[in-house]
């Protein structure tokens, strides 16, 4: 279904969703990130190290989950679906009422991995 065919607190949940589970996905990155900050602080690594790996993060890792959670081209159902799919979002919080709408991208999702 079209997003502009959603009811609209459908569509404000499902926008919840994808804005918790793109929340949840940074979070276990920006994790990883810290862990180089704690090089640093204890020499294990240099300023310019930890430059160069700010720099990765930014050109890579936060790039790839913009685009994993953005909206151009793909639905709010589906993005939705892969933010459960993927683990960024319990699918036991997905609303009753809501989680019909995400189901055929789901079941697609587990399909094709």
């Amino acid at each position: 279904m079209p997003d502009h065919q959603l009811p609209k607190p459908v569509k404000r949940a499902l926008k919840q969703i994808i804005g918790e589970g793109y929340e949840n996905a940074l979070a276990q990155e920006l994790a990883a990130l810290s862990g180089e900050f704690e090089q640093w602080k204890t020499g294990k690594i240099g300023a310019f190290d930890l430059e160069e790996r700010i720099h990765e993060f930014h050109d890579g890792t936060a790039r790839r989950l913009y685009s994993e959670f953005s909206t151009r081209g793909v639905t709010l159902t589906y993005l939705a679906a892969y933010a459960v799919h993927a683990g960024f979002y319990d699918a036991a919080r997905v609303p009753a009422d809501v989680f019909p709408y995400i189901q055929t991208a789901l079941k697609l999702l587990r399909e094709e991995s």
